[in-house]
């Protein structure tokens, strides 16, 4: 085997080394574990395995020509659809909220057993805050129900935050049953009926997330005025980035499918 060749299987087995590893740091960040953790890591697992294979063997694991050339057509198909699928949740993350959205519904993220909210909810939390303090004539509503292992529902907790921060009690409204995000949105929708809330809102959520987001509320008949989005820690990035890859899919493709790739 060339020397090149061997150093490519290397680096292939470096990258997934990184890949395996950042997978385990987003299982420890999280308060669960989502196929955006899983798939990666057993992605990793594979590549590592076909590598040492190669270095060993120097012949190829899958002997059909036919059979080679098609799983290289499905990776190369895959690797495509993940790039026009980063590209327009980039594009919704970074478009700017039109200045007329008069409510804000801020999805929820989990909270950790001893009730404190994890940073990418705290993100989120922020973002609405900074646009609720800009926008003092602007609502919202928290959005978020109790995990099995959450002390109080997330949109409590979310509550609480933006009271300690300053917003009045009397601007936030708590939707407290959802465990994912059409639920979400579904049970807030009620909630602007109910009080007679506008429905040109903007939607408050992690920045790999406002796309879904968006397409969902659409379906509700939610007049969105864009998103407003918050970074997503650098530890849970990559196993988000492929969980939504895989939600977003099952939204579009397959809109009926009860498969649950998210939690929130």
């Amino acid at each position: 085997m060339k020397t090149s060749k061997k150093w490519a299987f290397w680096v292939v087995i470096v990258f997934s080394i990184v890949i395996i590893l950042w997978s385990l740091i987003a299982v420890m960040s999280s308060t669960g574990i989502t196929a955006g953790m899983v798939v990666p890591t057993a992605a990793g697992a594979v590549l590592i395995f076909w590598s040492v294979y190669h270095l060993k063997y120097d012949k190829p694991l899958l002997r059909p020509k036919w059979l080679r050339i098609a799983v290289i057509i499905i990776v190369c198909l895959g690797i495509a659809l993940i790039l026009v699928l980063e590209t327009l949740m980039l594009s919704a993350a970074y478009s700017k909220p039109e200045e007329d959205a008069d409510l804000v519904i801020v999805l929820g993220c989990g909270i950790f057993p001893d009730g404190n909210l994890t940073l990418s909810l705290k993100n989120r939390l922020d973002a609405a805050y900074d646009f609720l303090n800009e926008n003092p004539a602007a609502n919202c509503i928290v959005s978020g129900g109790q995990g099995e292992k959450e002390p109080v529902p997330e949109a409590v907790a979310m509550q609480r935050y933006l009271i300690s921060r300053g917003i009045d009690e009397s601007r936030v409204f708590v939707e407290a049953q959802s465990t994912s995000t059409e639920e979400n949105l579904m049970y807030s929708l009620k909630i602007i009926e109910k009080h007679c809330l506008s429905k040109r809102i903007a939607i408050v959520t992690s920045d790999y997330h406002i796309f879904r987001a968006s397409i969902l509320a659409d379906r509700l008949g939610l007049d969105v005025a864009d998103g407003i989005s918050s970074p997503t820690p650098w530890r849970i990035w990559l196993s988000c980035q492929i969980r939504e890859c895989m939600a977003i899919v099952k939204t579009i493709v397959f809109p009926a499918l009860d498969i649950r790739v998210d939690r929130f």
